[in-house]
């Protein structure tokens, strides 16, 4: 008997490995390098207050709110500025949003790019297609960098679980397979990213095991994940009674059986060499 849990919709990463998390900047910090009047006067106002960066080593949340953050911490800006240019609140209102995100990229030419051309705009209507633009531009290197780390932790999980002869990694279009074995049995983590939303969701299933035996595995996977800082929204746990659940199981789990039967083959082979040795002696 096998089976699948089912993790939906992750909310955030509270350790992320050194590794991946290298050469990553917080949008709070690229944003100041940003060279304009709207910039300048934002960062040296006296009464906007400290504004905190977040820790670039313990947090990455899920890109799927950005856009609703987002909005909700433009608005507020918007409302609370005193002025009669409607571009320049709204310029205003992007920088001090921006500089409170706790999203991150790799790739901050391009983002710095975006939000220079962003504030160098004459139109109102060119405004909000271009902060469209640039909070898309920030939603995907952000994604890109917590699914980077998800799969790492993953990975790490796997090992931690007792499975560490092989780990093998397949990305394809919006999803990453992840598969470790070990003597005929293997655990597979399948993470799935929605094109539109961002939303995240995991589902990891047990292979080759016997009875309720996969069980205990699946809880120690769960618990160094749970140590490793991944939060869902919601968890689900299904026994398939054997059969795989996943596409992705039912062709693992064949090739895992045919890795079985080969190293049976080669260990039997061992046993009778030794046993003919032994003989001749």
């Amino acid at each position: 008997m096998s089976q699948i849990v089912t993790q939906k919709k992750l909310l955030r990463l509270e350790v992320a490995p050194a590794l991946e998390i290298k050469d990553v900047i917080d949008i709070s910090a690229l944003v100041r390098e940003v060279k304009s009047e709207i910039t300048t006067a934002v960062i040296s106002d006296p009464t906007r207050g400290d504004i905190k960066s977040p820790n670039s080593e313990m947090l990455l949340v899920s890109p799927m709110e950005l856009k609703k953050s987002f909005k909700e911490s433009y608005e507020y800006h918007l409302n609370e500025l005193n002025s009669d240019n409607t571009l320049i609140k709204q310029k205003t209102a992007l920088v001090k949003t921006l500089q409170e995100t706790k999203y991150k990229v790799k790739e901050k030419v391009a983002v710095q790019k975006l939000i220079d051309s962003t504030l160098k705009t004459n139109s109102i209507k060119e405004f909000s297609r271009k902060v469209n633009g640039v909070m898309n531009e920030i939603q995907d290197q952000h994604s890109e960098i917590l699914i980077k780390n998800v799969a790492s932790h993953i990975k790490e999980a796997s090992i931690s679980t007792g499975f560490a002869a092989d780990i093998r990694i397949k990305s394809a279009a919006e999803k990453i397979t992840i598969v470790s074995h070990q003597g005929g049995k293997a655990i597979l983590s399948e993470i799935k990213v929605d094109k539109m939303t961002k939303r995240i969701d995991m589902s990891t299933e047990t292979i080759g095991f016997e009875g309720e035996s996969c069980d205990v595995v699946m809880k120690k996977f769960q618990n160094e994940l749970s140590k490793r800082g991944l939060k869902f929204s919601n968890l689900n746990k299904k026994w398939t009674g054997g059969a795989g659940w996943l596409d992705a199981t039912r062709r693992t789990g064949k090739k895992v059986s045919l890795i079985e039967r080969v190293e049976s083959t080669k260990l039997k082979r061992m046993r009778k060499a030794d046993i003919h040795k032994q003989s001749t002696i």
